[in-house]
């Protein structure tokens, strides 16, 4: 099934919206205002989600009262079925009234939608702290079964649900994709990025190999450090060869002419000696970080 059908598809459900009125909807200004990231992606258009709130029916002195309530708090005037026919109008305008207040105020969660990358569809969602959850289109309907925010692991976010119970311990994303795997390695360093060609089943020691630079690095860039030994400045690329002892080699300041220059041959080795057939992953150096 391809995009296409799969848009065309999508049901209403009867409580909350997944295909929203006026489908298809470009990214704009307020998108990017709250996702950043958004802005490293080709155009995304929104689709759907889930709208916060509902509209809930009450029972007041012998009449039905329809009340729409977003974030427990009521967000909409009461409609009164002796006011406007029947229990059935006034529910049903009170439906209208929780949509278009969700929708002006972009109130939806996990709101979804699709671009594509090199000729493949994306599937986007966004996740509270700012982050998007991407992942492959075969993986929509688990995205859709679920509600899933961003789940911070030391400086990287991950894609996590709460499977089964409200109080059951967050379970990400990619354990769900490679349940029987030791480890699951994002290439690209994004944890909340699941797409296909991004996530790979692997070792602990192909897995470390692809760390993102540390937090207290000087230069960075992963693999390479700044050392100073008896009044002489180096800067030191280390790496390690699969089944072999780790190489470092060390690049001082005035073989160079100076900081920079010593700072690019570092650079450089690193990125020679840390090829693909090591278990490296070679990225930008404006991604390494």
């Amino acid at each position: 099934m391809d995009t296409a059908d799969i848009i065309a598809n999508i049901k209403f459900d009867g409580k909350s919206f997944e295909r929203l009125a006026g489908h298809g909807r470009p990214s704009d200004e307020r998108d990017y205002e709250a996702f950043p990231d958004l802005r490293k992606w080709p155009e995304v258009t929104w689709y759907g989600g889930k709208l916060e709130g509902g509209a809930y029916d009450q029972r007041q002195k012998g009449y039905y009262h329809c009340v729409v309530i977003v974030r427990g708090k009521p967000r909409a005037d009461f409609f009164a079925s002796r006011y406007m026919g029947s229990a059935e109008v006034a529910h049903n305008a009170a439906v209208d009234a929780w949509h278009a207040f969700c929708l002006q105020n972009r109130w939806i969660r996990n709101e979804w939608g699709i671009c594509v990358v090199n000729g493949v569809d994306v599937y986007v969602t966004k996740l509270v702290q700012q982050q998007l959850l991407k992942c492959s289109l075969r993986w929509m309907p688990l995205v859709k079964k679920y509600c899933w925010f961003a789940d911070k692991n030391g400086l990287v976010y991950y894609a996590s649900a709460r499977v089964g119970d409200k109080k059951a311990t967050p379970v990400k994303f990619h354990r769900i994709m490679f349940p029987d795997a030791a480890v699951v390695d994002h290439i690209n360093g994004d944890g909340c990025d699941n797409r296909d060609e991004n996530v790979r089943a692997v070792s602990h020691a192909i897995n470390n190999r692809n760390k993102r630079v540390a937090r207290n690095s000087v230069s960075g860039v992963t693999g390479v450090s700044y050392r100073i030994q008896d009044g002489r400045e180096y800067w030191v690329a280390k790496w390690t060869p699969l089944g072999e002892r780790a190489i470092s080699k060390r690049f001082r300041f005035e073989h160079y002419g100076g900081s920079e220059g010593a700072f690019q041959a570092a650079v450089a080795a690193r990125r020679a000696g840390a090829s693909e057939e090591n278990g490296y992953v070679q990225r930008p150096l404006n991604e390494d970080s």
